[in-house]
């Protein structure tokens, strides 16, 4: 498996010396330790090296909707205009060198093993993502058990609602929160 150099806090809102904190303590800081021309040399190197290039960026809609108020890292993104989708503050700094791109993983979790691949525009906005999720990968199972244990339920005179509960239960066991978040198994009894 490739890895991945990521590049965190390297947004416009608050690095660029135009942006929000440009004149701020943090600005000056930034401005003094050359932390902008290092990280663009550190990823230089990391390219040579044959690393993907992997920048993270925070960013919020208009409404702030997501953007917790108690959050003592993002609460006063808000108040301060900071981080808002499609605004230049939340795009990462001209200076270094955002290329189009594309990456793919496998990362083994609770449900089997999540497959994703994304490509990325030179602004590093996604630009095709395909993710092979492990309920999808289940789906199949799920059906085909589902096929053999409601008539066996039946037969054991299983009411309407034990039989319901019975096939969630199946279905949490290969994924925990299918059932919650989807609400998709109704039981009609014919």
């Amino acid at each position: 498996m490739k890895s991945v150099y990521l590049v965190l806090d390297m947004q416009n809102d608050l690095v660029n010396e135009d942006g929000p904190n440009g004149k701020s303590p943090l600005g000056a800081q930034v401005k003094e330790r050359g932390i902008v021309a290092r990280t663009a040399k550190a990823i230089e190197r990391a390219r040579a090296a044959g690393l993907a290039i992997g920048f993270v960026r925070v960013g919020f809609s208009s409404d702030y909707a997501e953007c917790h108020a108690d959050s003592p890292v993002f609460g006063p993104a808000k108040a301060n205009g900071l981080f808002r989708l499609g605004s230049p503050g939340t795009e990462i700094h001209p200076a270094l060198g955002r290329k189009a791109g594309e990456g793919a993983a496998a990362v083994e979790v609770p449900r089997g093993i999540l497959f994703h691949h994304y490509e990325t525009d030179a602004n590093g906005r996604i630009v095709r993502a395909n993710c092979i999720i492990p309920t999808g990968q289940n789906q199949a199972n799920i059906e085909s058990d589902l096929h053999r244990f409601v008539p066996a339920l039946i037969d054991g005179g299983k009411d309407a609602d034990e039989i319901r509960l019975s096939c969630e239960m199946l279905v949490r066991a290969y994924d925990p929160c299918i059932s919650c978040s989807a609400h998709f198994l109704e039981v009609e009894l014919v």
